[in-house]
């Protein structure tokens, strides 16, 4: 792999790839602030393939995989690196083309595994707000009879947040983004970090929710294993977001959800969650063990 030293540069590869191999087909869902996010960072790279371009997005516990293949391309000559490696694909549900079956054939020829299909689905935050309102302020109340309540995360409670996540074993690795300490700070001086704590201070759940382009998105969240399935955290931790999108005057607020997750589709569909029309398969090659 060779690594991207500019924004130009990756510009330059691209445009000679096209001139090279004409329309080029391609998973990079990237928007261009968050690809110059990635090289000024020094966490992009590339290899040449059979007809196309490789780009690694290194999310330091695993590296990720853009593609921009021709339609001819009869192998991708993606290799095992020292950490997992994965290819996510986005596609309208229900209606995968035949060239995206024939990709879908060449990542699995590469090497990868199907780790996961999901679905995207999102819920307008001030319809949801309305509906439900009363409901999240029952249930805070509860929690509060618990000893528990909700806060907007401050720097203090960072680590401990990104401890709790990082050892989620229901949270998979794949659906977190990495960002450096310092963007971990903006995140919490955003207020975007929130959580429930106990009456001794400890964190029993937490919520990470992030703005992009013109909506909310919510990486991940993630109880402990004591406070699963109990007191309604869940829907506490939604109502937070949608408070903090229509607060912010974000009318959207979007998730993905596991298409075999059938607990998770239950809760949401009570939420009023709808779909978006879009879904994405998680490929995996586990990292080369020499």
């Amino acid at each position: 792999m060779e690594q991207i030293i500019s924004l130009k540069q990756y510009d330059q590869l691209l445009k000679n790839a096209r001139k090279t191999f004409g329309r080029l087909h391609t998973n990079c869902f990237l928007l261009a602030p968050e690809t110059e996010r990635i090289i000024l960072q020094r966490r992009l790279y590339f290899e040449e393939t059979d007809k196309g371009l490789l780009f690694y997005s290194d999310e330091k516990k695993y590296y990720q995989v853009y593609f921009y293949i021709s339609s001819e391309t009869k192998k991708l000559n993606i290799l095992p690196k020292e950490k997992p490696i994965l290819v996510r694909t986005i596609y309208i549900h229900g209606s995968k083309s035949e060239l995206q079956k024939k990709i879908d054939r060449l990542i699995g020829d590469a090497g990868f595994s199907l780790l996961d299909s999901t679905t995207q689905v999102y819920t307008i935050a001030k319809d949801n707000l309305a509906a439900m309102n009363t409901m999240y302020e029952r249930i805070e109340n509860l929690l509060k009879d618990y000893g528990m309540q909700l806060v907007i995360a401050g720097e203090e409670h960072l680590d401990e947040i990104l401890e709790l996540r990082d050892n989620e074993p229901e949270l998979k690795l794949f659906h977190i983004p990495f960002y450096t300490r310092e963007e971990e700070l903006q995140l919490i001086e955003e207020g975007c970090y929130a959580c429930i704590i106990n009456q001794s201070k400890e964190i029993c759940a937490a919520r990470q929710i992030e703005r992009l382009a013109g909506s909310l998105y919510s990486p991940w969240f993630c109880v402990k294993s004591e406070y699963k399935d109990k007191y309604g955290l869940g829907i506490v931790m939604t109502g937070f977001e949608m408070k903090y999108a229509c607060e912010h005057g974000l009318q959207r607020v979007y998730g993905w959800i596991a298409n075999d997750n059938i607990k998770s589709w239950n809760y949401h569909k009570r939420l009023g969650v709808l779909h978006s029309g879009k879904a994405a398969d998680e490929w995996v090659m586990q990292k080369y063990r020499g």
